[in-house]
């Protein structure tokens, strides 16, 4: 990585690496039990998340708004549940590439169809694995 570049990595959970499956058919059926979509900064992104259990709030608005302007180079997002920070964060910095990881395959399938519906899966990669 080039000193110019910016890495932002997010981290949380342990273990070892999950098979995913990120076709149109699997993320249907991984996401069944989704609601929104939820609009962030603004309406920039917009996601679909879980309807029950954790949701993305201010904590992601903040972490995602912490890198400076002009930030480029990779985002990895550890724990990205339905993918809200990576996502935003390459939203708003167009020289920003995303690794979204998490160990719960229907969010990995969440966090790839939200990317998708932004229009960022060109910059935007999602790997179900549990570190």
């Amino acid at each position: 990585m080039k000193d110019s570049e910016t890495m932002l990595v997010l981290f949380r959970g342990t273990g070892q690496e999950k098979p995913s499956n990120h076709s149109e058919q699997a993320m249907q059926d991984e996401i069944k039990d989704a609601s929104g979509p939820y609009a962030f900064f603004g309406g920039l992104i917009h996601v679909l998340e879980r309807i029950s259990g954790h949701r993305s709030g201010t904590d992601a608005v903040l972490l995602a708004a912490c890198l400076p302007e002009g930030a480029k180079g990779l985002v990895l997002d550890l724990g990205c549940g339905s993918g809200v920070v990576g996502l935003a964060v390459v939203a708003r910095h167009p020289a920003l590439r995303a690794l979204l990881l998490d160990s719960d395959p229907a969010l990995c399938a969440l966090a790839a169809r939200n990317a998708q519906d932004n229009g960022l899966s060109g910059r935007v990669q999602t790997l179900c694995a549990d570190m």
